[in-house]
C-alpha cells in the first residue's frame, strides 16, 4: 500500500507522534499507525518527501519486497518522486500491453512553457469528483480513465509543443 498520507507529525523511524497539528489530525496519524501495526504492515520510506517531512508512505507485510527505493526532485510537484524497485517479477505468461502508438499522449504538451495556466488547471482538477469517476472499475479500467481526463484537462491548460522543422 502506497500513497501520499501527510502525516508529518509521526515519526517512522520511532514508530510514534510528535507534537503538533490538530487534535483530529493526530487521531488519524494515531490510528494510521494502529492499523499499520494490527495488519503487520511496516513503513519502508525513510527518506524526507517533502522538506523534512516523510509524507509519501509505502507500505508492506513483507520487508524483503524492497531491493532499493530512491528519491527525485520534480518540477511537477513539491513532494520528491519516489522509485521503487521491487523483488516482485512478472508472470512471464501474461502478455503486456503494449503501445503502438510509440509515445504516450502527454508527450504532445509542453510542460515547460511559461503559458502554462497552473491555477485554472488545479481548479479544473478539484472540480473531478475522482471517486465517482472511477469507482467500481476494474484497475485497468480505472486507470485508462483516469490518464484519459488528467489528459483531457491538461489539453486545456497546457499548451501543446511545437513540432520541429525536418
Amino acid at each position: 500500500m502506497c500513497g501520499d498520507f501527510n502525516f508529518p507529525e509521526i515519526k517512522w523511524s520511532e514508530g510514534t507522534l510528535s507534537a503538533g497539528g490538530t487534535l483530529d489530525h493526530q487521531a488519524q496519524a494515531k490510528a494510521l499507525l494502529e492499523v499499520a501495526d494490527k495488519s503487520l504492515l511496516t513503513q519502508q520510506i525513510i527518506t524526507p518527501t517533502r522538506r523534512d517531512n516523510i509524507l509519501d508512505l509505502y507500505f508492506t507485510n513483507n520487508q524483503e519486497s524492497i531491493n532499493t527505493y530512491k528519491t527525485e526532485k520534480n518540477i511537477l510537484s513539491d513532494h520528491d518522486l519516489i522509485v521503487i524497485n521491487t523483488a516482485y517479477k512478472k508472470n512471464k505468461s501474461e502478455r503486456a500491453e503494449r503501445n503502438t502508438t510509440g509515445s504516450s499522449p502527454f508527450t504532445e504538451l509542453n510542460f515547460f512553457s511559461e503559458k502554462i495556466e497552473w491555477e485554472k488547471l488545479q481548479q479544473s482538477f478539484s472540480e473531478v469528483d475522482w471517486e465517482q469517476t472511477i469507482l467500481n472499475e476494474d484497475p485497468n479500467t480505472m486507470l485508462h480513465t483516469l490518464l484519459d481526463k488528467l489528459l483531457q484537462i491538461c489539453r486545456l491548460h497546457i499548451p501543446i509543443r511545437r513540432r520541429r522543422k525536418e
